[in-house]
């Protein structure tokens, strides 16, 4: 083959590359500046929540108090930073050390991991990996004796069926309160029957918008059956991720679950009443909703207007606002409402239904 044909074959069915000289023009010409000295050399670090911020920026006041104290310059040698650990850890108090008091290897050494991240957030400067690694093996291998910190965890415990039943017959049956707006009682039983069947977080659920839910209807052995699907976007930790944590939502149980805590029927009835179906404005036409004839199932479609309403939102007197409800102080509450029905401190903490639900624990009904 001649050189023609080399340079012929070369070509043929490739695509032409572009000069990166012409890249970069291209980029000047974009707007691109060619004076650097305006763009700062500061690191960019992931930016905290702001539920996770105010546990950062604690941790610094303590280290500038410290640093004040002490008259350390910064967290960059062995020595400042073990005294410092040893500071925090003998301001520290647990409840699981029913004797003295002292916290566990963990929280000592998320309280450091804290201290470290947002002192080089703060300050755009780096501490040496060997000094921020270091800190963690000194207190899971050498200081956890000096004082020493408690190394027991606090063991899960589970939301029983008891427990359950009796949160539920206290809010239908007993609770006499004068809530705001009936509604209220809808929600509060919904959201009690979402954290405790699903492996969701407060946020996810509170904040939860209907275009987070997909609902369908499809064939289940023969039978309609109605499903939601709930997903939510800014799941913590998982924002940038493609792969979203989902809650699904079934009509159908086995075994059978009491209609008290079928969670699918209240939320059904928190949509119905909302008005933001489609095509299906009673219970009626809800259960009268067949899949399509040339596939297993059928989109019910939300309205269009009220794909950024809140699905639980504050309740006023004129019944649901535009207000979002919030996580810590529902937890709160719903810890308190069991409390009102005998359960144990240790199952109050709602975060321990959600592990459950994750688990898949036969301790919820």
């Amino acid at each position: 083959m001649n050189a023609s044909g080399s340079e012929s074959s070369k070509n043929r069915g490739g695509r032409k590359g572009t000069d990166p000289n012409d890249l970069i023009e291209a980029a000047l010409q974009d707007g691109l500046t060619e004076d650097k000295s305006e763009i700062d050399g500061d690191p960019v670090r992931k930016t905290l929540s702001d539920t996770t911020e105010p546990r950062y920026d604690e941790m610094m006041k303590i280290w500038e108090a410290y640093a004040a104290k002490f008259e350390v310059s910064g967290p960059f040698d062995m020595r400042a930073m073990k005294h410092f650990t040893e500071t925090v850890a003998r301001s520290t108090k647990c409840r699981l050390d029913k004797s003295l008091g002292r916290p566990t290897v963990r929280s000592i050494r998320v309280k450091m991991q804290r201290f470290m991240s947002q002192w080089q957030r703060a300050t755009n400067t780096s501490i040496p990996a060997i000094v921020r690694e270091s800190v963690c093996y000194y207190i899971q291998d050498v200081f956890r004796y000096k004082i020493p910190l408690w190394v027991e965890e606090k063991a899960p415990k589970y939301l029983t069926i008891e427990n359950y039943t009796a949160m539920e017959e206290h809010l239908w049956l007993i609770d006499h309160h004068n809530y705001m707006h009936e509604g209220s009682r809808v929600d509060e039983s919904t959201l009690l029957k979402l954290h405790a069947y699903t492996g969701a977080r407060l946020r996810e659920i509170c904040n939860a918008k209907y275009k987070d839910l997909l609902c369908m209807v499809a064939w289940q052995d023969g039978e309609p059956e109605i499903k939601i699907g709930f997903k939510r976007d800014l799941a913590k930790g998982m924002q940038d991720t493609p792969k979203k944590p989902k809650h699904p939502l079934y009509e159908r149980l086995k075994p059978t679950r009491p209609l008290f805590a079928n969670r699918l029927l209240f939320l059904l009835a928190i949509i119905i009443s909302a008005g933001t179906f489609k095509n299906y404005k009673t219970i009626d036409d809800v259960l009268d909703a067949r899949p399509n004839p040339r596939s297993n199932f059928r989109i019910m479609e939300w309205r269009d207007e009220v794909l950024d309403d809140l699905v639980f939102p504050e309740m006023s007197v004129n019944g649901p606002t535009k207000k979002i409800k919030n996580a810590t102080a529902w937890g709160a509450q719903c810890s308190a409402w069991g409390s009102i029905d005998g359960c144990k401190k240790s199952v109050l903490r709602i975060g321990n239904w959600r592990l459950a639900a994750q688990k898949g624990s036969n301790a919820l009904i």
